[in-house]
């Protein structure tokens, strides 16, 4: 357990005037990522900000660290990030091709092209992955066994997505950060004292019709969140700073006896059933962040 002393400490945190993500993820933090941000260490104290389990990045664009390590075992979604850093520009243009198209049989036939080309990634191959994302059902990210992106069409109207402003700002941002598919037990082999891990992994399901963990052909049960536990633990020994969220449930909180939790309330929807809960989730950490909260 890190011990933090506050004498020297600045107790600022940092500001949210950031750009926004640019797709929309299943189990996102948008809702409640000021009281994320506000448990992150201040970024005088840190060396690497890590964050797996990806999804739309948010804490990651609030957070604003000067140097990041930016992971998910999603590839399509990390060479998305890749492509948006070094060609925010061309990603718009070929977005605003595709909205000028938007229509059912469009939508079905860039999802055909999205699976087809899968291993050939180009800017055209981002845009298409954000125009889905955007103009699918609910924005799920979910793949058969095959790893096809499977979800069906949203049936929108209109598809929103950021302006070439907004894009640029978001590259700008993105260029503190490097990107690796990778697995988050991979990831964490390389940290160091003082680096900052946030883990935002799929949650246990409220039901048996809930679909969390289908963001790639691999699923996330049980025992993958006793091994993430066990990686957060020896993080936690290396002197690293370690924050999870998580549901609050009791198989959760045993795994992680002795850190600090902080329950946040908020509405969670169960995309199968059209149904919207309110469920309680946990901030789960190896220090105490109140120090840091003015």
């Amino acid at each position: 357990m890190i011990v933090l002393h506050q004498h020297g400490m600045s107790t600022k945190s940092p500001k949210f005037n950031s750009p926004k993500a640019f797709v929309k993820w299943v189990g996102g933090k948008s809702l409640f990522v000021d009281k994320i941000v506000e448990c992150l260490p201040p970024h005088d104290l840190i060396n690497t900000y890590h964050e797996s389990f990806l999804g739309a990045g948010s804490v990651f664009f609030s957070y604003k660290p000067k140097r990041a390590i930016l992971s998910d075992l999603n590839s399509q979604l990390i060479e998305t990030f890749k492509n948006v850093k070094t060609s925010p520009r061309k990603i718009y243009s070929c977005l605003q091709k595709f909205i000028s198209l938007h229509s059912e049989d469009f939508y079905y036939n860039q999802r055909k092209l999205f699976n087809r080309n899968r291993s050939k990634f180009t800017i055209s191959q981002a845009a298409r992955f954000i125009y889905l994302n955007k103009a699918c059902f609910n924005g799920i990210y979910r793949v058969n066994v095959r790893g096809e992106f499977n979800v069906p069409f949203g049936y929108r109207d209109q598809i929103s997505v950021a302006s070439k402003e907004e894009f640029v700002e978001i590259a700008k941002v993105l260029s503190k950060a490097s990107f690796m598919a990778e697995d988050y037990a991979k990831i964490s082999q390389n940290g160091r004292k003082n680096d900052v891990f946030y883990f935002d992994p799929p949650y246990p399901p409220l039901n048996k019709s809930s679909y969390f963990t289908h963001y790639t052909k691999d699923r996330f049960g049980k025992d993958d969140q006793i091994a993430l536990a066990r990686v957060a633990n020896k993080l936690a020994k290396k002197g690293c700073y370690v924050l999870i969220t998580n549901a609050d449930k009791k198989e959760i909180k045993k795994l992680y006896r002795g850190w600090h939790f902080k329950k946040i309330r908020r509405a969670r929807a169960l995309t199968c059933l059209k149904k919207v809960h309110r469920v309680q989730e946990l901030i789960i950490t190896n220090y105490e962040p109140s120090v840091w909260v003015v």
